[in-house]
C-alpha cells in the first residue's frame, strides 16, 4: 500500500497548536518562524519574535553550552537537553529543548518544553527531603483522622519508631498520661488556627519526654492537613533545673559568708576567755599542788588543763574554717591580686577535710612556684572542685585508704603547676571526652555538672591551662597551670604576697 502524503494544511495545524514552543531557526541563528506556544513561552508576540536572534534569550550562566548545541546543529546532529532562557519580561525560565540540525539546508528546528514548575518541585521536594533528613525537630503530618502521614529522621531517633511504624500509628499513640485527656479539643483547634502548647509524649520503649507542640493546618496536594513541630525540651528542663540548683547553691554561699562573719565575732571571745583560762588553770594546779589539803583540786584542775587543751584545738579548727570560708566568699578586685597558690591549696584542704576524711589520705608535695595574678575565691573555687572529686573518685570500698597527691612545681615556662592526683577508678575514653561539658556528671543526685566546666572557665580566664589524663582502674591526674605574676605588667592591690608556708 503506498504511503499516503499528510497535507502541507495539517503539518501547519500541528505547528499552530502544539502545546510545546516550537521554532526554525537558519545558519545565521534568526528566529525564522514561531508557533503561538513559542510567544508564549518568550512573553513576545509571534511577529516580533520572528526575526530576533536566538541569543537574545540565552543565559551567560550557562557558559559554552550555547556554542556547543549551536554546532551540534550545524553539523546536523541532534540533541535533547535541559537549558535556561530569559523572556523578554525578564523572568527565567526551564525549558527542555529537543534540537534537529538541517531539517532542511539551512534550516534548524528546536522543540522547547517548560519545565520550569517541575524543576521547582524537584526543587521543593530536595528540600524538603533535606529538612527531613537533617531538622533537629521532630516534624510530622497528620491527616484530619488523626493518622500520621509522613515523619522526618528525627522523629524515628526521638521516638525509636521506624517510618514505617509511625506512619501505621495514630498521632494519639505518642501522647502519655493524663495530658492524652485533652487531645480532641487541641487536635480540633490546631486545624482551625494553630495551637503551641506543652505535653508529654512516649517514645517506644515506654521512656517519657517532655516536648513542645506547634501545630498548624496546612493544603499539601489539595488536602487539608496538620503539619506539627514537636521539640524534645527535655535538656531544656534539664538546664532549668540546674540553673535553679547552682541558684540555690550560690544562695547558700552567700549565706556561707554572713555565717561566717557572725560566727567570728562571739568565736573571738571565746578564744579570749579560752587563753586566758589556758594560762591561769596551769598556775593554781601548781598553787594547789602545794597544799596537801588541796591535792584533789589539783588533780582536778590538771584534768581540766587538758580538757581546755583539746577544747582550744577544736575553736582553733573552727576559727581556721571560718577564715577559709571568708576567702572563698570575698568578692575579690577587678583583675585579680597576687596569690600565694601554695595558701590557696592549704585553703581548699581545710574546707574539704569532711570530704577528705573518710574518703582518702593527702600526700602534700610542694616545691617553689611563682606568685600567679588571680582571684583567691576563684582559684579556690578551681582547688576545691579538683580535690573533692578526687576524694569521691575513690570506690566506696576503699573509703579511708586512697591516697590524694598534691604536688606543685614550676614549669620550663615559668608557669606555676599544681597537679592533683588521686588513686581512684579512672574514667573511660567516652567520660574523658564530655569532661568539661557543662551539666555533664557521672554523679547523678550528687552534682550539678558544673564543677570542672567552671574551674576551666575560670582558668583561662587568667590565661591558664587546665588538663586531665586518666584510664579505668589507674586513677586520675589533673594540672593546672598558671601564669606567674609579672612586675612590669601586673600590679598588686596590696603591693604584699602571702608568705604563709605550706
Amino acid at each position: 500500500m503506498a504511503r499516503r502524503e499528510m497535507p502541507p494544511e495539517l503539518y501547519r495545524a500541528a505547528f499552530e497548536h502544539a502545546t510545546n514552543a516550537i521554532v526554525v531557526v537558519d545558519d545565521e541563528r534568526r528566529i525564522l518562524a514561531a508557533n503561538p506556544a513559542a510567544a508564549e513561552l518568550f512573553r513576545i508576540p509571534v511577529d516580533e519574535l520572528v526575526g530576533r536572534s536566538g541569543d537574545d534569550f540565552n543565559l551567560a550562566a550557562h557558559g559554552d553550552a550555547p556554542e556547543r548545541l549551536w554546532e551540534i546543529l550545524l553539523s546536523g546532529g541532534s540533541f535533547r537537553e535541559e537549558i535556561d532562557i530569559l523572556t523578554t519580561d525578564g523572568h527565567e525560565r526551564a525549558v527542555k529543548v529537543t534540537g534537529k540540525g538541517n531539517i532542511e539546508p539551512g534550516l534548524h528546528l528546536a522543540i522547547l518544553g517548560d519545565v520550569t514548575r517541575r524543576r521547582e518541585q524537584e526543587v521543593s521536594s530536595r528540600r524538603y527531603e533535606l529538612l527531613r533528613e537533617y531538622a533537629h525537630d521532630v516534624v510530622l503530618f497528620i491527616d484530619r483522622d488523626g493518622r500520621i502521614i509522613e515523619a522526618n529522621r528525627a522523629a524515628e531517633s526521638t521516638y525509636g519508631y521506624t517510618r514505617d511504624e509511625l506512619l501505621a500509628m495514630h498521632i494519639r499513640e505518642l501522647r502519655h498520661g493524663p495530658t492524652a485527656l485533652d487531645f480532641e479539643a487541641q487536635f480540633r483547634l490546631a486545624f482551625e488556627k494553630g495551637i503551641f502548647f506543652e505535653t508529654v509524649h512516649a517514645r517506644k520503649d515506654g521512656s517519657l519526654l517532655p516536648v513542645e507542640v506547634a501545630s498548624r493546618a496546612a493544603s499539601v496536594g489539595g488536602e487539608r492537613v496538620l503539619l506539627s513541630v514537636i521539640r524534645d525540651v527535655t535538656d531544656r528542663r534539664t538546664l532549668h533545673a540546674k540553673l535553679l540548683e547552682f541558684d540555690r547553691l550560690s544562695t547558700f554561699g552567700l549565706m556561707a559568708a554572713g555565717l561566717a562573719h557572725e560566727i567570728n565575732n562571739p568565736l573571738a571571745y571565746v578564744l579570749a576567755n579560752a587563753e586566758v583560762l589556758a594560762r591561769e588553770l596551769p598556775r593554781l594546779a601548781t598553787v594547789a599542788r602545794d597544799e596537801p589539803a588541796c591535792a584533789p583540786v589539783a588533780s582536778g584542775l590538771a584534768e581540766c588543763v587538758e580538757m581546755l587543751r583539746v577544747a582550744m584545738e577544736g575553736l582553733d579548727r573552727v576559727r581556721s574554717i571560718v577564715r577559709d570560708l571568708k576567702t572563698f566568699s570575698r568578692n575579690d578586685p577587678k583583675g585579680g591580686i597576687l596569690v600565694d597558690v601554695h595558701q590557696v591549696l592549704d585553703s581548699a584542704l581545710n574546707v574539704a577535710q569532711a570530704e577528705l576524711r573518710a574518703r582518702a589520705r593527702i600526700e602534700k608535695s610542694y616545691g617553689d612556684v611563682p606568685p600567679v595574678r588571680g582571684m583567691p575565691s576563684r582559684l579556690g573555687q578551681v582547688f576545691l572542685n579538683l580535690i573533692v572529686n578526687a576524694a569521691q573518685a575513690i570506690p566506696p570500698e576503699r573509703h579511708g585508704r586512697g591516697t590524694v597527691r598534691i604536688t606543685t612545681r614550676s614549669t620550663e615556662q615559668g608557669q606555676a603547676e599544681v597537679e592533683i592526683a588521686d588513686d581512684g577508678v579512672g574514667m573511660t575514653a567516652d567520660v574523658r571526652r564530655r569532661l568539661f561539658e557543662p551539666f555533664h556528671t557521672t554523679k547523678p543526685g550528687e552534682g550539678t555538672g558544673l564543677g570542672l566546666y567552671i574551674s576551666r572557665t575560670i582558668v583561662e580566664a587568667i590565661g591558664g591551662s587546665i588538663d586531665v589524663t586518666s584510664e579505668v582502674g589507674d586513677g586520675t591526674r589533673v594540672r593546672v597551670r598558671l601564669p606567674p605574676w609579672r612586675p612590669a605588667v601586673d600590679a598588686p592591690a596590696d603591693g604584699t604576697v602571702s608568705s604563709r608556708s605550706p
